[in-house]
């Protein structure tokens, strides 16, 4: 093997083949100022880095930002340091074709902890502008947290028993209704790393017959939990006499949600009754009546 660096592209020669990279800049057609990406590109796999320059701060011969940029010293060592990670990962993985450089180097290999594999998939979410379903796999990163503690598992040691004890450990902490969507959060999590090569799949999925529909466990206040609340003698005017109070409105009005509450103006009262329409839906909805 023998590396090479033209005064654009370091390339790799790897026998018949050539794995190259670029670190460069994503340039928008008719646009000659502006601040462009900073993309990686490794053979036809290609994502930003999250960093932005002008052309005037760019150095298209070193792949880096020059002194002229305004965060020149974090940028230019964040990216010098990315050179050399790319480079170390191909020098240590010679007969590696682009894909499985671009899997190393983005989303880890079987040894990485299930943790931190599991925060590069939340990454990813945020990176495509997916931040619902970033904010939710943050919460299943937190189980997995308390899950397994110090004593986190790598990606390829996903396995029946791994999932089991997940369940269980979920289950002794209270999470009753939530276990399947965690279940089914880790299941996609296992499936991830499958499309990434990173993992081969199992003949038999660690999940088969541990995602069940159940029902529900309800944890509704009784009527006579209710009529205590009510008829607590509780200081004029404090803090807990005006949440008592706030919380029987929203329980009288047939749990309406309390930013819903929040929001209500004296136009949507017509007694004997109220017609809202849930903030949620940003106007979108069909209005409420509660009486």
């Amino acid at each position: 093997m023998a590396i090479f660096c033209t005064d654009f592209v370091p390339l790799i020669f790897i026998e018949d083949m050539i794995v190259k990279y670029n670190i460069e800049l994503q340039k928008r057609n008719n646009v000659l100022e502006g601040d462009y990406p900073i993309n990686l590109r490794i053979g036809s796999f290609r994502r930003s880095t999250g960093l932005k320059s002008k052309i005037s701060h760019w150095d298209k011969r070193s792949q880096n930002v020059n002194s002229k940029h305004p965060k020149y010293a974090s940028v230019h060592k964040y990216l010098q340091g990315l050179h050399s990670k790319i480079e170390l990962t191909m020098a240590q993985n010679p007969t590696a074709k682009a894909k499985t450089i671009w899997n190393i180097l983005i989303y880890r290999n079987p040894d990485t902890p299930l943790n931190e594999f599991i925060q590069d998939y939340i990454n990813e979410q945020e990176r495509t502008k997916k931040f619902g379903n970033a904010r939710y796999y943050r919460t299943f990163l937190g189980r997995i947290n308390v899950a397994f503690g110090h004593n986190m598992p790598s990606v390829s040691e996903i396995n029946s028993v791994l999932v089991a004890d997940f369940k269980t450990a979920m289950l002794e902490n209270g999470v009753n209704n939530g276990v399947n969507n965690y279940l089914r959060s880790f299941k996609r999590i296992y499936h991830y790393a499958i499309e990434r090569e990173i993992i081969l799949p199992n003949p038999v999925s660690p999940f088969k017959g541990k995602i069940k529909s159940s029902k529900p466990i309800h944890k509704a206040i009784s009527s006579e939990e209710i009529g205590k609340l009510r008829n607590l003698i509780l200081e004029p005017y404090s803090r807990k006499d005006r949440v008592r109070d706030i919380f029987l409105c929203m329980f009288n009005l047939q749990g309406m949600n309390w930013v819903d509450i929040v929001h209500l103006t004296t136009d949507v009262i017509t007694k004997p009754s109220i017609t809202y329409v849930r903030r949620k839906l940003k106007g979108r909805g069909e209005p409420i009546t509660v009486a």
